[in-house]
């Protein structure tokens, strides 16, 4: 099923990948400074289960959609350009609005000369928008691999980039690159072999995925946040063995869950109530088609704000959802905004497409 050459699957995979994140983000950050500063978050089922596999989620589609594009182009160098240019741009754009915004804020005040400002620049050009920076990494990793690939075997490849994840620091927020980029691989991979087409794989996928999910949930600790152990083995609180453990449950837990839910999806839009399917998708198409624009301001915008406003509360779901639902609703109504004739340049500065 297809509309407006857009595939309702795909768009209710990022839609449901990108309400996730807002409610995630939103149990930690919208109930109160002392549930935020003891992160009590972290032993909330519901962000125990949301943060066990919406990265990977994310990132397997991300993957799957990047083949498309890069068979779109003759030239692949040519495609790598348009790409990593395309998410540069908005990296450069918020980290240049959080650069001066906290120049103004800040009680330096007109002491910031410019060797300050280019040393706030380049620290919030490499922590802003971090899933964008892990999508530039995964491309030039794929694109590492197409071009060795006829040098060197490419499961030795691997195995040299998967050593090197392993027995590095996790510098520049290196930790939730190694822990994602794996995703982008096997999305890319499912896309270019054509896998989980047939109905029956898709219902395998489900039942088996979402089983697996399910015993691993039940172990699941605070340990395998990616946030708390980090990824490397080298110097972690955990040891070498224990932390390997810990990386290889927080892979398999990821690409169980998303799997099930991506075979579930399709499951769904293979049935026969296409009334049913259509009006969901249709819904799922608008926030799907915004969900660079979601991510973005509510990340390194709303969230900030929020949190603020909610400092002295209590942990509530009610307030929890409320707030959540609002950002995405504020966010889509800047993304219209922004898809207005004039603001088309605004548009580009902040999300790489004009469109």
């Amino acid at each position: 099923m297809k509309r407006d050459n857009r595939d309702y699957v795909i768009d209710c995979i990022k839609s449901s990948a990108i309400i996730l994140m807002v409610i995630g983000h939103s149990i930690q950050l919208f109930n109160g400074e002392v549930y935020r500063g003891e992160k009590e978050f972290y032993d909330n089922i519901l962000y125990k289960v949301i943060y066990s596999f919406h990265m990977p989620l994310f990132m397997l589609m991300s993957g799957y959609l990047y083949y498309f594009s890069r068979k779109k182009y003759i030239s692949c160098f040519k495609n790598t350009i348009i790409k990593l240019s395309q998410y540069f741009v908005p990296i450069l754009t918020f980290a240049s609005i959080k650069t001066v915004w906290n120049i103004i804020s800040s009680d330096k005040g007109g002491s910031f000369n410019i060797f300050h400002l280019l040393v706030e620049e380049v620290y919030n050009i490499f922590h802003v928008l971090w899933f964008l920076w892990a999508i530039i990494y995964s491309i030039l990793i794929i694109e590492l691999i197409y071009l060795v690939r006829n040098r060197m075997n490419v499961n030795i490849v691997i195995t040299i980039i998967l050593c090197f994840f392993f027995m590095t620091p996790d510098l520049l927020m290196g930790n939730v690159y190694k822990y994602t980029i794996l995703y982008f691989g096997i999305g890319y991979e499912m896309n270019r072999k054509q896998l989980f087409k047939e109905m029956k794989t898709q219902k395998k996928t489900l039942f088996v995925g979402g089983a697996v999910w399910v015993l691993l949930i039940l172990l699941y600790e605070r340990k395998h946040y990616i946030y708390v152990s980090g990824f490397s083995l080298i110097n972690s609180e955990y040891g070498m063995i224990e932390q390997f453990v810990i990386d290889i449950f927080r892979w398999g837990i990821g690409l169980a869950g998303a799997l099930s839910v991506w075979g579930g999806f399709q499951l769904f839009f293979s049935y026969k109530q296409r009334k049913i399917a259509d009006s969901i998708g249709r819904i799922m198409n608008f926030i799907g088609s915004n969900t660079l624009i979601i991510y973005s301001f509510s990340t390194e915008i709303f969230n900030e704000i929020m949190a603020e406003l909610t400092e002295e509360c209590t942990f509530s779901y009610i307030r929890t959802f409320v707030l959540g639902v609002g950002v995405i609703i504020i966010c889509l109504i800047i993304s219209y905004i922004l898809g207005c004739r004039y603001m088309r340049p605004f548009r580009k500065a902040l999300t790489g497409r004009s469109g």
